[in-house]
């Protein structure tokens, strides 16, 4: 009851910018390379330890920022990219809310901005899971400024940078086209997970 009574306070909080996801799969039902499989193992148990590391080991004082979760998952379509994320939420028993990319743009100038830091807002105040499906369209490479449009697009995407960073919560990420994401997103990912497509054994 709990639950159901904080997952309907998070959706009103997200104003119809971003909707729940879950599943009843566990990480044994996810078909991925061991390799890539503990990469999203750890991150879990960064997750679920960081009390002890932050607080018993005093690390929180070493840190200026960067004490939140930033994964990317990429791949080909139809890899578990999203089936992924909804594991991760299951695994650490926390909401799962994926953004919707037409929401959040807006061709005025501001709007963008607004919407993800109402976004993110949210999400601190509800401990929930951020998901941004197709992330290459939201976190795509600034470019050479040559008109008004070049020069706002490379705001939102500083704007999403200091988000980010500033942010103490889980932000999962999938992308079919990682070579169209800024270099300084990547940067500041903790975990970058590859899904290859599966092969005949896999398959099967």
């Amino acid at each position: 009851l709990l639950d159901e009574v904080c997952s309907r306070t998070a959706e009103n909080a997200f104003s119809g910018k971003a909707s729940l996801i879950s599943s009843r799969f566990t990480l044994d039902d996810l078909i991925l390379p061991e390799e890539e499989k503990q990469q999203i193992r750890e991150a879990c148990a960064r997750i679920k330890y960081r009390h002890i590391v932050f607080d018993r080991w005093n690390f929180e004082s070493r840190l200026a920022y960067g004490k939140g979760l930033t994964m990317l998952f990429a791949g080909p379509p139809g890899t578990g990219k999203t089936m992924a994320a909804t594991i991760v939420a299951r695994e650490l028993g926390l909401p799962a809310y994926r953004v919707d990319i037409s929401q959040v743009m807006s061709k005025y100038i501001g709007e963008t901005e607004k919407s993800l830091g109402e976004i993110f807002d949210a999400a601190e105040k509800c401990g929930a899971i951020l998901f941004f499906d197709e992330t290459d369209a939201l976190f795509g490479k600034r470019s050479e400024i040559k008109d008004s449009h070049d020069k706002y697009a490379n705001v939102e995407t500083s704007f999403l940078l200091q988000r980010l960073e500033s942010f103490d919560g889980i932000v999962l990420m999938a992308t079919n086209l990682i070579q169209n994401i800024d270099e300084a997103f990547i940067r500041r990912i903790s975990c970058v997970v590859n899904f290859p497509l599966p092969d005949a054994a896999q398959r099967l």
